[in-house]
């Protein structure tokens, strides 16, 4: 009888263990995650996507997960969205990985806030504080909502042209492209928008799409009243050198040095032309970057001396530390890489892998 009564309250008392243990290792998330951003895709629905990106093993993602997301503050505004994990380390979903790459996610954690036809209202990169993510949250929703009004303004308005530019260039914010194309024809001539039309194809490595909508703006506004010459300028200066360092790397080509000829004509432009822009520096930075590599390709140490005069004209003329220090990276990089390269230590596809590097990180900086 004694034993019956002890099995009987210790299989009890296992079970309230047992239910204290779920209680205690079950995260009190308020957020209600789902898994599966296509299911929300498309759909007939008011609410946004809150899309969160990360891997069960980065650090700051399991304390967003474990302290933001189960905050008060989070909860009581998150009602607004559809809130989605999306496990970047979950291979058996490719379509994790194709989002991250059309939402361009370089860096964890990071929080997505789309609309259900995908279109990107605003992205937070880093670790993000309840009290930061409810702000942000109620930003979004705060911009969607000018959003849609400004949308239903234009039908009643549909060819007011400085709407049709908003919008228009919203979407291209939003990374709906053919939408933004679209209301483009109302307006053809806009070189505002024409000029940001010109950036998006440039940033798909579309060329000639970039060259004629570019030229709309060389030629329609010769007083660069939108500003963004001298970044177009700077933007098919990079994509030529992107395009000059491919056959770089193949010894057969290695002469054929035209992307890089037409990559100086672009930042000589800048230095010339638009002493006052944001990117006057960074073409002198490029111009260097350039010159490193006209040596690596002819194999001459007259290049390399061109490449430090130029960088070290850039440390003579900016106060900025940041770019200073780069600047200076860059020649201690290209004198070892030539006294290595003299000295058979490494190979000219080295020395040119090194200086592309460094220029790519220079230009996400900047």
């Amino acid at each position: 009888m004694l034993k019956n009564v002890f099995h009987t309250n210790a299989c009890f008392l296992i079970g309230v263990v047992f239910l204290l243990l779920m209680v205690v290792s079950t995260p009190a998330h308020a957020v209600p995650w789902e898994e599966s951003v296509e299911y929300f895709l498309g759909k007939n629905d008011d609410r946004l996507l809150m899309l969160f990106f990360y891997t069960e093993w980065h650090t700051l993602c399991q304390r967003m997960d474990a302290y933001t997301f189960t905050d008060e503050r989070v909860e009581v505004i998150e009602r607004n969205f559809h809130s989605i994990k999306v496990n970047l380390g979950d291979k058996k979903r490719p379509i994790n990985e194709k989002v991250r790459k059309r939402y361009n996610i370089t860096d964890l954690p990071t929080v997505v806030f789309i609309n259900v036809d995908g279109g990107l209202i605003k992205k937070y990169t880093g670790y993000a504080s309840a009290e930061q993510l409810a702000t942000i949250m109620e930003e979004v929703l705060i911009k969607e909502a000018n959003f849609k009004n400004a949308l239903k303004k234009l039908k009643k308005i549909p060819n007011d042209a400085e709407l049709n530019r908003q919008i228009a260039l919203a979407y291209l914010e939003r990374k709906q492209f053919e939408k933004a194309l679209t209301l483009s024809k109302k307006i053809p001539d806009d070189p505002k928008l024409n000029g940001h039309i010109a950036l998006a194809y440039l940033a798909q490595d579309q060329l000639e799409k970039a060259r004629i909508y570019g030229d709309k703006v060389f030629e329609k506004d010769p007083e660069n009243s939108t500003n963004l010459q001298a970044k177009l300028h700077f933007e098919l200066g990079v994509y030529y050198i992107d395009q000059g360092y491919i056959p770089l790397m193949d010894w057969r080509k290695r002469e054929d040095l035209g992307n890089f000829q037409k990559a100086t004509e672009h930042f000589q432009t800048i230095i010339d032309v638009y002493p006052t822009s944001d990117v006057y520096e960074l073409a002198h930075f490029y111009l260097g970057v350039i010159y490193a590599f006209n040596s690596s390709a002819l194999e001459t140490i007259g290049w390399i001396e061109k490449s430090v005069e130029i960088f070290e004209k850039l440390i003579k003329l900016t106060v900025n530390e940041k770019m200073k220090f780069q600047a200076e990276s860059m020649i201690e990089r290209v004198k070892y890489l030539e006294y290595a390269y003299n000295k058979s230590i490494i190979t000219i596809d080295y020395a040119c892998n090194s200086i592309k590097i460094l220029a790519d990180v220079v230009k996400d900086d900047n």
